[in-house]
């Protein structure tokens, strides 16, 4: 298990949360998986949205850290854009 919330953010925790959404699992249960709190990842979507620009202590968020919520935001939104394509598809 990543020791820091920065490894949380890899490449292989993103595919595992892209699979769960669109296998209609829950989000908590790959967070669970990898230990993250559900704040840390809300935390991360409003730093990849742009709605959160410092860390609650008041420490900027760098643009490292602000690449990588991006990336995460952008993968959650089409993953759960094509689950909902599918069960659109379904009730037709």
């Amino acid at each position: 298990m990543p020791e820091s919330g920065w490894t949380y953010l890899s490449e292989e925790f993103i595919e595992d949360l892209e699979r769960a959404i669109s296998q209609g699992k829950t989000i908590s249960s790959v967070l669970q998986e990898y230990g993250i709190n559900r704040g840390t990842y809300y935390s991360w979507l409003a730093i990849g949205e742009g709605r959160m620009t410092r860390w609650r202590d008041g420490t900027p968020i760098s643009e490292e850290m602000r690449t990588n919520c991006l990336r995460l935001a952008r993968r959650v939104l089409r993953a759960r854009e094509a689950r909902l394509r599918t069960r659109r598809q379904t009730l037709r």
